[in-house]
């Protein structure tokens, strides 16, 4: 189903209205032009999930051009400080992007909610003058922008209401989590003066949660692994069904070309034998006559 949430032509009328935030991110284009000196490594198609189109929060971008700018800038900023493991002496200079946006079903019909999933293509620039990373490298690293935490950064990039409730929600965490410690050191010194470390069981706390995040990280991770392992058998598997057919319809070709080659042959002796009959014929005739 089409998902955008505006018409285009509203959406241009209305571009001139918006906050100086919104306009800075519109400007990023791809204003580097392909030339002599410049190189580009293309980015395949990748998918990320937003929110629930339920959810109270509203999508900061929602025209096509103004959310394809907005992704773009998400990910310059991104490979500027992931890329530099590869080769830092020549970064990437622009990245542009076509995204769109639609809905897409998570769950069971009855129980299923709908959840706003961003597609997108496109390229990066780099200079001609240094090397070129290789397009797998790239991939794999516009892939990682959306995986883990950094998707909750993207999140919060796309929603400017939802890293406000965030931080709320851990604002209230920390003073419940306060109000226990107190009401723990409080009872403990009803029961006995039985001492709380409250220092370690915080450090327990940050250890727990730290761990969680990296469990939830390496699970991501493994999932895009196996994703991308899938999708690389399946075309593995397309081109291999579709040499085999090659093949077949070659071998049928060759069979069909050794049926047409022995009619004709045939068909060349009849004509032949018909001709050698004749001329018997016609010679028999003429010593008769004579």
């Amino acid at each position: 189903s089409q998902a955008f949430d505006n018409n285009p032509d509203d959406n241009d009328k209305k571009d001139k209205n918006k906050n100086k935030n919104e306009m800075q991110t519109q400007s990023h284009q791809f204003t580097q032009t392909l030339t002599p000196q410049t190189q580009t490594v293309h980015l395949e198609p990748f998918f990320s999930n937003l929110l629930p189109t339920t959810s109270p929060h509203t999508l900061k971008y929602s025209h096509p051009k103004t959310l394809s700018n907005a992704i773009a800038a998400y990910v310059m900023n991104y490979l500027r400080v992931n890329i530099e493991g590869w080769r830092g002496d020549n970064p990437p200079i622009d990245t542009d992007l076509i995204c769109s946006k639609d809905k897409k079903d998570f769950g069971s019909l009855q129980n299923g909610i709908k959840v706003w999933v961003v597609k997108c293509e496109g390229e990066t620039l780099f200079s001609a003058s240094g090397p070129l990373p290789k397009k797998s490298l790239m991939n794999d690293l516009v892939h990682q922008a959306f995986a883990g935490d950094f998707h909750e950064e993207f999140l919060e990039f796309m929603y400017p209401t939802y890293k406000e409730e965030k931080m709320q929600s851990k604002k209230e965490m920390k003073e419940e989590m306060k109000l226990k410690k107190e009401q723990m050191k409080l009872q403990s010194e009803i029961v006995g003066g039985f001492d709380v470390d409250e220092e370690e069981e915080e450090k327990r706390n940050d250890k727990f949660l730290k761990q969680q995040k990296r469990e939830k990280l390496q699970l991501q991770r493994q999932k895009e692994k196996e994703k991308r392992e899938k999708q690389q058998k399946r075309k593995k598997q397309m081109e291999e069904r579709q040499r085999k057919k090659e093949a077949r319809d070659d071998k049928k070709e060759r069979i069909q070309e050794r049926q047409r080659q022995r009619e004709r042959n045939k068909e060349e002796k009849r004509n032949k034998k018909t001709k050698e009959v004749k001329d018997r014929s016609g010679r028999l005739l003429r010593s008769r006559s004579t």
